[in-house]
């Protein structure tokens, strides 16, 4: 199986980076870092991530933009919303616009597992949901494609039975 792909947008705490960047890469994700939002959407632009940790105490942070530009290039994303007491409203209305999860610092290791596993579970259906879709739609216009044929060999048929009919039965 491919390793899962992660971003972390984060300016602040260099503790807070170590942390979750150690415990990511220990896990075994592939895992990038951002310290500006301008990076991170250009990278969104190019690179498909399972999952996106946002840390809200950036001062050029614009989280509601940022989720909304994630969602639109790339809804299959995962968004894990990192906070502090004083950033909660937004963090709330960051979960209204579709972010996977909310953790409030300090972070709790068990907290952290918790949030990985509900995204990237998340994430799995999604990517099924799309397979699943792709599958149909292929099934949809192969089914298509059978009909214009069946249609095309039953006129076919109709006029081979003409046919037999007047070699059978020729004009006297």
């Amino acid at each position: 199986m491919d390793k899962f792909r992660c971003a972390i947008l984060s300016e602040s705490e260099k503790t807070f980076h170590r942390m979750i960047l150690g415990y990511l890469r220990d896990s075994d994700y592939e895992v990038d870092m951002f310290n500006d939002q301008a990076s991170a959407i250009s990278s969104i632009d190019k690179c498909r991530y399972s999952l996106l940790f946002v840390d809200m105490d950036m001062v050029s942070l614009d989280v509601l933009l940022l989720l909304s530009h994630t969602q639109h290039i790339c809804p299959e994303t995962s968004i894990i919303v990192i906070t502090d007491n004083e950033t909660m409203n937004t963090a709330m209305q960051a979960l209204k616009l579709g972010a996977a999860d909310v953790l409030v610092k300090p972070i709790d290791l068990f907290c952290l597992d918790a949030a990985l596993e509900k995204s990237l579970r998340l994430y799995k259906l999604i990517m099924e949901n799309r397979r699943a879709l792709k599958g149909i739609k292929e099934t949809q216009y192969a089914l298509a494609e059978l009909k214009q044929q069946n249609s095309q060999l039953m006129k076919e048929n109709e006029s081979l039975k003409l046919q037999i009919q007047l070699y059978n039965h020729p004009k006297r």
